[in-house]
């Protein structure tokens, strides 16, 4: 359960049950809610083979189908060949492709490992045509998977069934780190395609071109394919979405909260280099000796702290910003957002928000917030930037993101002595600099060739997770309740309608006597099951539109250059209406952004 425990941890996936609530939501139309695992029963046969799902009423399942062979070392994937009669996909527990676990000491996973999972209704058939929808999940390219019960697995809240409204779901594992995305002119010949350091983003592709193919047979329309993802994930979909040979294989796309990040990819000099540091970590100067090597030399005997798909010259031909200024991006209908706080995951605490790291982002002043990486300096340095709405004022980033400027969350976040304004003035900048930024850039430039829909999630979950936790005068403090806000991942519970999922997860580890892991409660009004259950019905419901109809329903307008808004997703929305907002305000944020970062954000 280890794995599992930083898992919630990191993403904050935790909802406590409550009274005292803040207005509630109507529920729209619902998609199904079913629990696993499901009976033995389903049956699709595709390219000859009859495969074994599971089934309850409405809804069938298909668990770890291999879309791909085991993959070779730096090769380009290559397709599953059929050749049993028959295939069991009714086990929800199978691995991950090779990673490090939670205390990155030891390796989980398998490199048999390109596999994916399939929800689709039961009176699906392959003559039905349903629009499908395809999940790409995030860990930074070097974690996660599709295992929707293995203890080890963060994906135990992915639940495509609570998709399943006349749709097909799909998500896939592909590999990640090292076996992923290590580049080298030295590899080249491995691929038949000359590509290298984008070996996940082609087990991807493999993916999608099997969904093509097959798709069909669950009762899916191949002509009709949403393909979304979170974090990484949505890196992997602004990948494909400027990569043309994946372009045949979906019409429209979703980003969750890492639309087109410069930081998602890696430029060819830092590949190259991170290759050559490998190399010397294991003292090898050629392939072959490469190849001898273990997976746990591999993956946990190096030195690179981040692999990440490299702009090869081939699978990616050019780095994001480049892409989208020169019009090279699929022209389909795109949906994409982040979460108010993305800021507050652990791996931004110190080293990203303050130079230098190492210092505790609480009891944060606001001296501090001078001493922040890329924008630190010129704080307080007064631009001249549009406002959004077609005038230019003078302003700073100290004035923009003013405490008392900030949007109000659902509950409110926390203010005490150790969560101070200044610290979520600094949780503010960053989430904006580093998540909101290059998805207003992206939207921009999209939203003229193609329609785009822009969100900002402002829901609060009820618990603080451990991995909130800091050093306060010195001392280890445990979990701060309240300071992890709306963090990087929240949203997933809502969009796949997971919050039971979490819920009984919890009780699991009460029921086991488990040290408190996940957290203690918010000391501010917490959200009322009402609220929480209403707003996974009215999120889950736009993507499913989303996926069916190319644009989400429910009131939401798109982005346009002349009239740009977002969708506010939090517990104060009335029934089958989103709520909109202007979206001036962030523009000009990013304006001056724009003009006073001293960073590189291309990996920084």
């Amino acid at each position: 359960m280890a794995r599992l425990t930083s898992i919630l941890s990191s993403i904050v996936l935790l909802l406590a049950v409550s009274e005292n609530g803040v207005v509630a939501l109507a529920v729209p139309t619902s998609s199904p809610r079913v629990t696993v695992p499901f009976e033995i029963g389903a049956t699709v046969t595709f390219e000859g083979t009859t495969t074994m799902g599971r089934n309850d009423e409405t809804v069938s399942v298909f668990y770890g189908i291999p879309y791909g062979q085991e993959p070779e070392r730096w090769r380009t994937p290559a397709k599953k060949i059929w050749h049993e009669s028959t295939f069991n996909a009714t086990h929800s527990n199978f691995q991950p492709c090779l990673q490090p676990n939670a205390g990155n000491n030891a390796i989980v996973g398998s490199n048999d490992c390109l596999k994916l999972n399939i929800w689709k209704p039961n009176n699906a058939t392959s003559s039905s045509n349903l629009p499908v929808m395809v999940f790409i999940h995030g860990g930074d390219y070097l974690t996660g998977g599709i295992s929707t019960s293995n203890s080890d697995s963060d994906a135990f809240y992915l639940l495509g069934q609570n998709l399943v409204d006349d749709t097909v779901v799909v998500d896939l594992q592909f590999r990640e780190g090292v076996f992923g995305f290590l580049g080298s002119d030295m590899l080249r010949n491995r691929s038949f395609l000359n590509a290298t350091g984008t070996y996940g983003i082609l087990d991807q592709r493999l993916a999608l071109e099997w969904v093509h193919y097959n798709i069909h047979a669950f009762g899916g329309d191949p002509s009709n394919v949403f393909l979304f993802g979170q974090s990484s994930g949505a890196g992997s979909v602004a990948v494909h979405l400027m990569s043309e040979d994946s372009w045949p294989y979906f019409t429209s796309a979703g980003l969750e909260s890492g639309a087109f990040r410069p930081d998602l990819l890696s430029y060819w000099q830092r590949t190259a280099s991170q290759f050559d540091s490998l190399m010397d970590s294991i003292n090898c100067s050629t392939v072959e000796c490469l190849l001898d090597q273990s997976d746990e030399a591999l993956l946990l005997g190096n030195n690179i702290s981040r692999t990440l798909p490299a702009v090869d010259g081939v699978v990616i031909p050019l780095n994001f910003s480049e892409a989208l200024a020169s019009g090279r991006v699929h022209r389909v209908p795109v949906l994409m957002g982040t979460n108010e706080h993305e800021a507050t995951i652990r791996s931004m605490v110190g080293g990203i928000y303050l130079a230098g790291g190492g210092k505790s982002p609480f009891n944060t002043t606001e001296e501090d917030l001078t001493m922040m990486r890329c924008l630190g300096n010129n704080l307080t340095t007064r631009v001249n930037v549009p406002t959004g709405n077609n005038s230019n004022v003078k302003t700073s980033l100290s004035e923009l993101f003013k405490f008392s400027k900030l949007p109000v969350t659902t509950p409110p976040v926390t203010v005490n002595e150790i969560l101070s304004p200044a610290y979520w003035e600094m949780v503010a900048i960053t989430s904006t600099s580093w998540f909101g930024c290059p998805t207003v850039s992206a939207a921009e430039k999209i939203s003229s060739e193609a329609p785009v829909y822009m969100y900002s999630f402002r829901a609060q979950p009820n618990f603080t997770t451990a991995n909130f936790g800091g050093l306060v005068g010195g001392d280890p403090v445990g979990p701060i309740p309240g300071s992890a806000g709306v963090g990087h991942g929240i949203e997933l519970v809502s969009v796949f309608s997971a919050g039971g999922a979490v819920r009984e997860m919890i009780a699991q580890m009460a029921a086991a006597n488990m040290s408190d892991p996940l957290g203690v409660p918010l000391d501010v009004g917490v959200a009322s099951d009402e609220a929480i259950f209403g707003l996974e019905e009215m999120m889950s419901q736009a993507w499913i539109n989303f996926a069916k109809f190319h644009y989400p329903g429910l009131g939401w307008r798109p982005w346009t250059k002349h009239n740009p808004s977002r969708a506010i997703f939090d517990y104060e929305m009335t029934a089958n209406i989103i709520r909109m907002e202007s979206g001036a305000e962030v523009k000009t944020q990013c304006a001056v952004i724009a003009e006073i970062d001293t960073c590189d954000r291309y990996y920084a």
